[in-house]
């Protein structure tokens, strides 16, 4: 695989520190980089600040595997399509997962507010204490009552 790596390179017109993408080794299959290494292309590049297109030459490997052998470039060529459908098949995936967990989170999300606002209302306000003085009696109130410690501004948890 032909993979560019920057490299620092000082633009002679301005001074200005640029990063600029060069090759190691260009293999037959990328037509576009090699059509750039034909036509010189590859070593121009343009410098970020002064706009000024810049010369800087460079060693390249090229690899021509059709010339050294015909069935390495349709087997080279056979291997870049198969990586490719991998890395597009993993990214699919990755795309899925990520809708999947959204989606959980947003059901959880939902469950809250259905907790704290039970029918898009305030608890206090939808449910009564009917049902637990049901349970536990009218002495409720009292017990409640001296449970209370007013220099404690803090919520309690009381077991009745």
């Amino acid at each position: 695989m032909t993979a560019p790596s920057p490299r620092p390179t000082q633009c002679p017109h301005c001074g200005y520190d640029n990063d600029v993408e060069t090759f190691e080794s260009i293999t037959s299959h990328d037509r576009q980089l090699r059509e750039r290494l034909v036509s010189g292309a590859l070593w121009t590049w343009r410098c970020a600040k002064c706009a000024k297109d810049t010369v800087s030459l460079y060693p390249v490997l090229y690899h021509d595997m059709r010339a050294f052998d015909p069935t390495l470039g349709h087997a080279l060529e056979n291997s870049v399509k198969k990586i490719r459908y991998q890395m597009e098949k993993m990214g699919r995936k990755a795309g899925w997962e990520a809708m999947r967990r959204e989606a959980r989170a947003s059901r959880d999300a939902d469950s809250l507010i259905g907790l704290l606002y039970p029918e898009r209302h305030l608890q206090e306000r939808l449910y009564t204490m009917l049902p637990i003085l049901a349970r536990h009696g009218l002495d409720l109130v009292g017990t409640i009552y001296e449970a209370i410690e007013l220099g404690c501004p803090d919520h309690r948890v009381m077991v009745v």
